[in-house]
């Protein structure tokens, strides 16, 4: 496998670790905040499904907000390992990817839900999803160790 390959395996399996990790974070924190565990997975739809979104019921709009919600996550970090080196420590990777992470829930925040799903911004709790950003930043400081483990065993040049 080539380089950007191994990389792009490493963001993979970084990706759909942290992906899972935060949205069973949001499911619980839809949960603890009073909201049907499903609510924020499935106004993440609302783009998709648009008032059939609302519902707090689980169902296809649920689905597709937890598809959306991996592949972002996905994506991501899979762009996040085409571009950190292989040597940072993890304190280096911590900040970097705690940084990244924010950055792109601020970008998501302040552009991408108020136009692709207005009730996910209107209605999902702040300390939630800014903490599920953090969460995803520390998923993400794993990058460098994941990918020179990767470039170890699957690397063939």
């Amino acid at each position: 496998m080539r380089r950007f390959g191994v990389r792009a395996l490493a963001g993979l399996e970084i990706g759909m670790t942290a992906g899972v990790l935060t949205q069973c974070w949001m499911l619980f924190g839809g949960w603890w905040a009073g909201f049907s565990p499903w609510s924020l997975s499935n106004l993440a739809a609302e783009s998709f499904y648009g008032v059939r979104a609302a519902s707090p019921a689980f169902g296809m709009p649920t689905l597709a907000g937890i598809a959306l919600h991996l592949l972002t996550s996905v994506a991501a970090a899979v762009a996040l390992a085409a571009v950190v080196p292989e040597r940072w420590s993890w304190p280096m990777a911590l900040g970097a990817g705690c940084a990244y992470a924010v950055a792109g829930q601020w970008a998501l925040a302040e552009w991408g839900w108020k136009h692709y799903s207005p009730a996910l911004h209107s209605y999902a709790p702040g300390p939630l999803v800014w903490t599920a950003a953090l969460l995803f930043g520390f998923c993400l400081s794993f990058t460098p160790k994941v990918v020179r483990s990767f470039t170890r065993d699957f690397l063939v040049d």
